[in-house]
């Protein structure tokens, strides 16, 4: 985007290539967009192809505020903002702790979980280890965590990582009953609380699963759909005072309460609305959680049902195929009604593969693990931990935790997922695939297909909007 290309011609590019009623173009449609854009541009076709490739994905640049030495150096507060200790503590430890009081001026009321005697956690371990090995699997506690809390496969991970302490890919009897007396972290405090039940540690799950899966506070709009949830809001208490209330917990300054100011939240909202607190406190805890209820649509035959169509929206094969097979291809020509000259990666050899697989063995142990292929995956593309793990679970067909080289190549050369189609541009480089893999990440890191928004910033970002082509 520059002087001789706009982002308004980018988008319209975009338009012609893509589907009619689709939001999204496959790679084949976006190399027929680079070849309008290299057109329009007057740019080398070859040229513009390696800049896109070389520039590896989209660039983000925040604005940078400047210092407001009043605001940012808290040496210079005076009177009560100076003197009353709000200022002259970290966010993390205001968001965590309060003075200590009730909001009203009483004593704060939290019931913690008790801690679990040793035998309690050794029949809980038990209870989770499934298969009766003795240990406990990433792939036996990430279907129990996803049950009861809202946690995501990065975080189970995550947690998984910190509990195993040897790192053979297990948690033993001793490991299990380290971490849950000693764990610490945002994902120990959720884990725990579902792992190890008690009646206190039900209300503590239901807070943390209202917090959302990447906090273990609660933001303003959670706390006033908990209340909604919970059937609190009513004729005796409303949405309006349940903010009020939140306000007045949260420290000033902040957007989250703690587990320890929520408890105290529960307390104003049983005074307010009437409610006796141990009543209260029982319903959220079986809530268990956030209900969310999307609007169903009703069919709507004359569009569902493709076998009404008539005239050419019956017979030209636009509305024969599924969604997913319209957002992959075109009829094969390009947007102009020439040939569609698409560069697939060739089929690398057998011995080239080899090659790959001895570079990302980087323990030379024979096998690929899944803490080998991470960071290699992360350096190149834009998937996250979840996406990683779940290719890496398709590739290893023995279930064991690592790749041998027959599982590699087999995934090489047979592997047809989404990730699978991200990763192979990534760990199996050619020049065409390196055009591929910067197509997936200008895509994002949830999809394998590029909206036209995303098709504007890759040409902003590859300097090709200017005089002679516009965005």
């Amino acid at each position: 985007v520059g002087k001789t290309f706009s982002a308004v011609e980018a988008d319209i590019i975009f338009n012609k290539v893509v589907v009619p009623g689709q939001r999204r173009i496959s790679f084949e449609q976006f190399e027929k967009a680079l070849m309008l854009v290299a057109e329009k541009s007057g740019l080398d076709l070859e040229g513009l192809r390696e800049t896109v490739a070389t520039s590896g994905g989209p660039a983000f640049a925040g604005t940078q505020m400047e210092n407001v030495r009043l605001h940012d150096d808290k040496n210079t507060y005076t009177g009560t903002h100076g003197s009353d200790g709000r200022h002259s503590i970290t966010r993390s430890d205001t968001r965590r702790s309060t003075d200590g009081g009730s909001p009203q001026g009483g004593s704060s009321r939290s019931i913690q979980p008790a801690a679990p005697s040793q035998q309690h956690v050794r029949d809980l371990f038990a209870q989770y280890d499934t298969n009766g090995d003795g240990t406990i699997s990433l792939d036996e506690l990430t279907p129990i965590m996803k049950n009861i809390t809202k946690m995501n496969d990065a975080d189970i991970q995550k947690m998984f990582r910190s509990m195993d302490k040897s790192g053979d890919g297990s948690l033993d009897i001793d490991e299990f009953i380290k971490w849950v007396f000693h764990g610490s972290s945002k994902q120990d405090a959720v884990a725990k609380a579902a792992l190890i039940p008690s009646d206190a540690s039900k209300l503590q799950l239901s807070f943390y699963n209202f917090c959302g899966p990447t906090s273990v506070e609660m933001e303003g709009r959670f706390f006033t759909k908990l209340c909604k949830d919970c059937k609190l809001v009513g004729k005796t208490f409303s949405a309006v005072e349940a903010d009020i209330i939140f306000n007045k917990v949260v420290v000033p300054g902040q957007r989250r309460i703690s587990f320890e100011q929520f408890e105290k939240a529960l307390m104003l909202v049983a005074e307010k609305s009437g409610l006796d607190l141990e009543g209260l406190r029982e319903t959220v805890a079986t809530s268990g959680g956030p209900a969310f209820a999307g609007t169903q649509m009703e069919n709507v035959r004359l569009h569902d049902d493709k076998n009404t169509y008539t005239g050419t929206h019956g017979s030209d094969g636009r509305h024969s195929i599924t969604r997913s097979d319209t957002r992959r291809s075109t009829d094969g020509g390009s947007p102009q009604g020439g040939s569609s000259r698409s560069i697939q990666p060739a089929a690398p050899s057998q011995q080239h593969v080899r090659d790959l697989f001895a570079q990302y063995d980087t323990n030379g142990d024979g096998t690929i693990s899944l803490d080998e292929l991470t960071p290699i995956m992360k350096n190149i593309t834009k998937m996250n931990d979840a996406d990683i793990q779940k290719m890496f679970r398709s590739m290893d067909k023995s279930g064991d935790g690592s790749l041998d080289i027959d599982e590699f190549i087999k995934w090489v050369f047979h592997g047809s997922s989404k990730q699978d189609a991200v990763a192979k541009a990534a760990l199996i480089p050619s020049d065409a695939s390196k055009l591929q893999l910067s197509f997936y990440n200008f895509c994002g890191p949830t999809s394998v297909e590029m909206e036209g928004r995303f098709f504007t910033k890759l040409c902003k970002d590859c300097k090709l909007v200017g005089k002679t082509f516009s965005a």
